[in-house]
């Protein structure tokens, strides 16, 4: 009897489904985001040329700018492109009564949307920008680059801090969010999930500010023993407060797909 909370093969035919879907009606949407890189610097490269001054691609400048670009391109469009319709009044229907259960949907759905499309589409982004560096000699040296275990070994400022590896809990979270954003909004899922960033960042930039008004400043604010323990371990409280973020934005969205109706 096949378990009614999870069964595998129910889940992979799921997971294929979705992926094959969302490959299929995206896939130019997705193959812009990949190809970022290299409209950046044929714009760039161009520009060079009307002013007569050679062939210049911009070197690492443009292609960090497009590498910016496509990280912000990825979160905020990947989840609402492929998860858009599931709380729409006319697909999703469709959606919820798919062969699968909530808990198969909700793990499908952070896989394609968060793990499998992402490194995919990143994938191919550093392929191209390995092409260019190797046939563009204006391109520069590399941007793109293997995180090592600095962050493992010395959860400090120093160093660790600028590991590339510290930041990939902070795409996932941002591509939670969004994602968050995506199921939780019925229309204008992106616009509106930014304008409730920019609003949370104002109401945390106020707290702060108000605790920086009562803050005593006869003593040296990084003498003290809470302040000086951060600062000395930001990886450590970098890495644990994202993880708790994550887990609490999984929370959510699960709840909101589980509560999901029409």
């Amino acid at each position: 009897m096949k378990s009614q909370v999870f069964n595998i093969k129910r889940f992979g035919l799921l997971l294929k489904t979705e992926l094959m879907t969302g490959l299929k009606k995206n896939w130019i949407s997705l193959l812009l985001i990949c190809l970022i890189e290299v409209i950046v610097v044929l714009t760039i490269g161009t520009f060079f040329l009307i002013l007569g001054q050679g062939w210049n691609c911009g070197g690492e400048v443009s292609r960090t700018i497009a590498a910016v670009i496509f990280l912000a391109c990825l979160v905020m469009i990947v989840p609402a492109k492929i998860y858009g319709h599931v709380n729409n009044r006319e697909s999703g229907p469709s959606y919820l009564m798919l062969p699968a259960s909530r808990l198969e949907k909700f793990i499908s759905m952070i896989l394609v949307s968060v793990i499998i499309i992402p490194v995919a589409a990143t994938g191919i982004f550093a392929g191209i920008d390995a092409l260019l560096r190797l046939l563009d000699p204006t391109a520069g040296g590399q941007i793109l680059r293997i995180p090592n275990a600095a962050f493992l070994t010395g959860l400090s400022m120093d160093g660790a801090t600028m590991n590339p590896a510290l930041f990939i809990d902070d795409l996932i979270q941002s591509l939670l969010i969004f994602l968050f954003g995506t199921v939780f909004f019925r229309s204008a899922k992106v616009p509106k999930t930014v304008l409730c960033l920019v609003v949370i960042g104002q109401i945390v930039s106020f707290i702060a500010l108000g605790g920086v008004a009562i803050m005593d400043f006869d003593t040296n604010p990084l003498d003290r023993p809470m302040i000086r323990f951060f600062l000395d371990h930001t990886a450590l409280t970098d890495t644990i407060s994202d993880t708790l973020t994550n887990i609490g934005l999984l929370v959510c969205i699960w709840f909101k797909l589980k509560t999901l109706k029409f």
